[in-house]
């Protein structure tokens, strides 16, 4: 795993690089490594951040979970595409990035975050993270959700899903 990918993965408790001469790494001490640093956006990590292909911020993140044959959808019991059925997912808190906003939704809103994260599909406010699962898991409802199904890929066209996952669908179903 290279750095940008550990980052991404939001894993803060460590770093299987190198410290001193990777490029990567360099400045990073171990103890900014174990613990999440309190950086201030300069010009400096903006760049930074653009170099490794790091979104600034994006408005929320989702988690498409599939066993490879089925999707989680939940149907929305509240706020923007009432009745439409969607990811686990939301908006980004602040200083938040995507994968901590997707697990922290994903918790929020099924329970728990299961599965092994296979791919991530960025978009310029948002980003989807497929996980796969080894079965289906059972998820509680909650006051955004009135309905959560396991969907059989074929069977998703008859749902009225938010346009954003139709969107995602193909990518979905090939991971």
């Amino acid at each position: 795993m290279n750095f940008k990918q550990w980052l991404e993965t939001g894993d803060l408790n460590g770093y299987g690089g190198s410290y001193g001469d990777d490029p990567d790494t360099r400045g990073l001490t171990r103890s900014s490594i174990y613990r999440k640093p309190k950086l201030k956006k300069t010009k400096k990590s903006k760049k930074i951040a653009k170099s490794f292909g790091i979104k600034e911020s994006v408005e929320g993140a989702s988690i498409a979970f599939t066993d490879g044959k089925s999707l989680l959808i939940g149907k929305r019991a509240t706020g923007d595409g009432i009745g439409k059925w969607d990811l686990p997912g939301g908006h980004a808190m602040k200083d938040e990035i995507p994968i901590e906003t997707a697990e922290r939704e994903a918790k929020e809103e099924c329970g728990s975050v299961k599965g092994k994260r296979v791919e991530k599909i960025s978009e310029p406010k948002w980003a989807t993270y497929i996980y796969k699962v080894n079965k289906p898991f059972k998820c509680t409802t909650d006051a955004e959700h009135s309905d959560w199904q396991w969907v059989e890929f074929e069977d998703l066209k008859k749902y009225d899903l938010q346009p954003c996952v139709k969107k995602l669908l193909d990518k979905i179903t090939r991971a």
